[in-house]
């Protein structure tokens, strides 16, 4: 299985969760990463059965593609984003902490450490659970350079917690094109809430890079490439005469991105962009309940069975961080995800076009090669 078909699906699964949580949350600023939460419930999907595991690839938008070369093609996804190079940082990390009284398939164990690299660490859930929460929160801040800290809080994990599947992902990538420091000024930037707040606006004059205006989103869309040019970041800005973020949000879709890739040219652009830091926690159990992910957080009717045979297992949390720095150099960016498991063309020639991010805007960080989002999320106020 080529890597644009799991790309592809990814960006679909990323937009639908974004529509959900940005509903939730108006006014907000969001950022997630749906690689990381893929990766976990792909782990989760290992041991999944019947209508548990239907539902979870409709959501992931998977339905489509056989098991056999489902999970082999995640592995073959590992690897490419593990691949070495000097011009960008990027490490993605899945493990697997079980009870160690607990009986798990040994088919189970095997394929998560085969295509995921996930193994499983025995831990006394029964005993030590404060423990055990301070070692899986130890190896996830070691894993994203400590911007990902306290990801499972006290007394979620309990005597009766059998399992916790983890992915942690790190990136850190250099402008091709870097900000000079000494072009950032302050400036006003629109918040949601039509409030105008003082921010440090980076520049660039003149550049070459990718850019379109979209006329389905009524939006600018700039491309900036990492050192590299294997993963980009790329904000769509509305244009605020003719619609709103919210229009824009509402009109996102897998297609959009497709779009985006299809239609960017090289124009000369202005760029004055914020600078700007996101942390944030995600109640991404409730979103995906609520776009069709039932049964796996259902005591009555979770059927984890190819985890250990039986169906005494649910999902009782599913936690998310991510946090994002942007600055002059270039970006930072990390999430972690928690699956809880319970007993029961060529340049011409133009004057340059000016995008001045100084109102909200979505943005993403994505994998040129794949189309693969790892990053989604949106400036609302800052």
């Amino acid at each position: 299985m080529d890597l644009q078909t799991l790309g592809s699906s990814n960006a679909a699964f990323g937009v639908d969760l974004y529509q959900k949580l940005s509903s939730e949350n108006p006014g907000e600023n969001l950022f997630f990463s749906p690689i990381s939460l893929l990766f976990a419930l792909a782990i989760t999907l290992l041991g999944a059965k019947e209508k548990t595991e239907a539902q979870i690839k409709s959501v992931l938008n998977l339905e489509h593609i056989p098991n056999g070369q489902l999970h082999q093609g995640f592995a073959d996804l590992m690897n490419h984003f593990q691949t070495p190079n000097g011009k960008w940082e990027l490490n993605i990390a899945n493990k697997l902490y079980g009870e160690q009284t607990a009986k798990f398939l040994s088919e189970f164990v095997e394929d998560s450490k085969k295509f995921y690299g996930a193994g499983l660490e025995p831990v006394d859930f029964v005993g030590s659970s404060d423990k055990v929460t301070s070692l899986i929160n130890e190896w996830v801040e070691r894993q994203t350079k400590n911007k990902i800290k306290h990801l499972i809080p006290r007394n979620v994990l309990n005597a009766l917690t059998r399992l916790v599947v983890v992915n942690a992902i790190y990136y850190k990538g250099a402008w091709k094109n870097q900000f000079r420091k000494g072009n950032t000024k302050v400036g006003s930037f629109m918040t949601a809430s039509k409030t105008l707040s003082d921010v440090p606006f980076m520049y660039l004059n003149r550049l070459s890079t990718g850019y379109f205006y979209s006329d389905d989103l009524n939006s600018q869309v700039l491309e900036l490439p990492y050192e590299g040019n294997s993963q980009s970041f790329v904000v769509i800005l509305p244009d605020l005469q003719k619609t709103s973020l919210e229009v824009v949000e509402q009109r996102l879709s897998k297609e959009v991105f497709t779009t985006i890739e299809e239609s960017l040219f090289r124009e000369t652009v202005n760029v004055w962009l914020p600078k700007f830091k996101i942390e944030k926690e995600s109640n991404v159990k409730e979103s995906l309940k609520r776009m069709g992910i039932t049964d796996l957080f259902s005591m009555k009717a979770a059927d984890l069975s190819g985890m250990n045979g039986e169906k005494d297992l649910y999902v009782s949390h599913l936690l998310h961080k991510a946090f994002i720095s942007v600055d002059e150099e270039g970006s930072e960016a990390a999430a972690a995800t928690a699956v809880v498991i319970t007993l029961k063309s060529a340049p011409i020639f133009r004057q340059p076009v000016d995008f001045k991010a100084d109102h909200p805007f979505v943005f993403y960080i994505k994998d040129n090669k794949s189309g693969s989002i790892l990053f989604l999320g949106k400036v609302s106020k800052l």
